[in-house]
């Protein structure tokens, strides 16, 4: 057993990281930051919607690296209580030496896409030429900036594949694995 105080929570779009990153940091009384959420502010700020933004990024490697960067630093000033949820959250943070679980969830491509098409609320055939274009766009981006191979799963501690298991059995897993306790779990007189 681990017991890690900081988790990552990666996965490819529509593999339920949202939902597990968003579970155990309130399962386990942790902070939760969302790499998704910082590039979409970073889209608010420049003016441009986040499909655009998304582009710009594919010419414009500075904005990958400035969303990394804030990632590792937030990581690195606050590695207790935390957990961080992004594509490359566990990759990098192995990279810049700083101990977390580090967690990779994973479906069939049809299951993601049928997902992100209730949740975005568009088709399923958009759905799944989105999310491909965005995987090859990020498979590539991710490669020319970093020279990672995101399809290499040796970094992880766990790997799940979320069609098979509920949000929570989900948690549970990580749980067991990482040998953390749950707020209510935990000494009171720490």
């Amino acid at each position: 057993m681990i017991h890690s105080s900081c988790f990552t929570i990666s996965g490819p779009p529509g593999s339920g990281t949202s939902t597990a990153s968003w579970l155990l940091a309130s399962h386990l009384g942790y902070r939760h930051i969302d790499v998704g959420t910082l590039f979409r502010e970073m889209a608010v700020k420049a003016g441009v919607t986040l499909e655009d933004f998304d582009r710009m990024a594919e010419e414009n490697h500075q904005i990958d690296r400035d969303l990394d960067a804030k990632m590792v630093e937030i990581a690195r000033s606050d590695a207790h209580a935390l957990v961080l949820e992004g594509r490359l959250t566990g990759i990098l943070l192995r990279r810049e030496k700083i101990e977390c679980f580090a967690v990779r969830l994973d479906a069939p491509e049809e299951i993601r896409a049928v997902r992100i098409a209730q949740r975005d609320k568009v088709s399923f055939q958009e759905a799944f030429q989105h999310l491909r274009e965005r995987e090859v766009s990020e498979q590539k981006r991710y490669h020319d900036i970093y020279g990672i191979d995101v399809n290499d799963l040796s970094i992880y501690d766990l790997i799940i594949n979320s069609e098979k298991y509920s949000p929570e059995e989900i948690i549970a897993k990580i749980i067991i694995r990482s040998g953390v306790k749950g707020k209510d779990e935990r000494d009171p007189d720490r």
